[in-house]
């Protein structure tokens, strides 16, 4: 409901109210305010005069409070927390609250000169104080009685004074089921299968049958022989030259680690055809025959 022209009027030129405020006032938009006041075709102020109310209403309600200078900005005060009370920068910043940074910028801001390095440790306590006290232990390789924390007593079970007791030690007690890596003596046995008589001339027998050659790439450098059915899935193979191949080391070790599966038939039909093919000595035996 449209407020009447005597109290629009007083509102506007005696209250000297803006259009936003009287909006507020009675709860509508400003554009229905600037309706109105067309509507009855009132006088407007003018921008100089609307301009003018709006500084004077500004600076009515701005109260300007005057900040007062912290303390550690007084040359006085922080002369006296950093030379006569004998406070370090950090012991300084917590009293005030503020960053290490800061009490040190001030410092040279102000021109107060700063304590070396030896004046500031004069008259400080260490700060970690060990009040646990360690634990004379005897070493396992030599005998030795050495110190040792008591976290380290309840971790473990012998002691050593050094790196080569230790290994001296391990190299005598963790050997054969007493090591980490026991097995049941598989490691010893595929030793002694690959360092027999045998397996060595099958090793010949199929790099002079390949020609010394890699079977895949064509290398004749570092040439190994090659299991295609691995050992360890069919032990009765090791010997078999039906299942060896020639191989460069490159090829061995990178195209065919963890992936033999993959290569057993490929490398099996290289095989067949090696040993297959035509020999033509075979005839000429014959007819000498």
């Amino acid at each position: 409901m449209a407020p009447s022209y005597e109290t629009l009027y007083s509102d506007y030129w005696d209250g000297k109210l803006s259009c936003s405020k009287l909006a507020k006032k009675h709860n509508v938009h400003v554009n229905t305010i600037k309706k109105w006041i067309k509507d009855y075709k009132m006088p407007t102020r003018g921008k100089s005069e609307s301009a003018k109310l709006w500084m004077a209403t500004e600076r009515k309600r701005k109260v300007v409070v005057k900040k007062e200078r912290p303390m550690y900005k007084d040359y006085e005060t922080l002369f006296n927390h950093y030379w006569k009370e004998n406070l370090c920068m950090s012991e300084i910043a917590d009293l005030y609250g503020i960053k290490t940074a800061t009490v040190q910028y001030w410092l040279d801001i102000l021109k107060i000169t700063r304590r070396s390095i030896s004046e500031s440790k004069k008259g400080k306590k260490t700060k970690y104080v060990y009040t646990v006290n360690k634990i004379a232990v005897r070493c396992a390789w030599c005998d030795k009685v050495f110190d040792m924390w008591p976290y380290r007593v309840r971790s473990t079970k012998f002691f050593y004074c050094s790196k080569d007791c230790r290994r001296q030690h391990w190299s005598k007690t963790h050997v054969g089921e007493n090591s980490f890596n026991w097995k049941g003596g598989q490691w010893t046995r595929n030793c002694r299968v690959r360092e027999s008589r045998q397996y060595i001339i099958a090793r010949k027998n199929i790099k002079a049958r390949d020609n010394w050659t890699c079977q895949l790439c064509g290398s004749k450098k570092n040439i190994v022989a090659h299991h295609i059915i691995t050992v360890k899935k069919d032990p009765t193979k090791i010997y078999d030259e039906n299942n060896l191949i020639s191989l460069c080391d490159d090829c061995h070790r990178h195209k065919l680690y963890m992936h033999e599966e993959e290569y057993e038939q490929v490398l099996t039909d290289i095989v067949a055809k090696t040993v297959n093919c035509w020999n033509p000595l075979r005839d000429t035996t014959q007819q000498h025959g």
